[in-house]
């Protein structure tokens, strides 16, 4: 038997900012060129500190 939480304020808020940060995470991920790549797991941690006020914090990335 599946379990469905319910649908309260929190539920949906929470689910509001995984879904969110999931969608905007792949366009980030989705729009980045060859030249200026980024992975799709820092493109997922800047959506995340973005929408939680965290603040937008740049990738570092060394070339060797």
């Amino acid at each position: 038997m599946a379990v469905v939480p319910p649908c309260n304020f929190i539920v949906l808020h929470y689910t509001y900012f995984i879904v969110t940060s999931l969608i905007c995470s792949a366009i980030f991920w989705g729009a980045s060129t060859r030249s200026h790549s980024v992975a799709y797991v820092d493109a997922l941690f800047m959506c995340v500190s973005a929408i939680t006020g965290a603040g937008l914090n740049s990738v570092c990335r060394t070339d060797s």
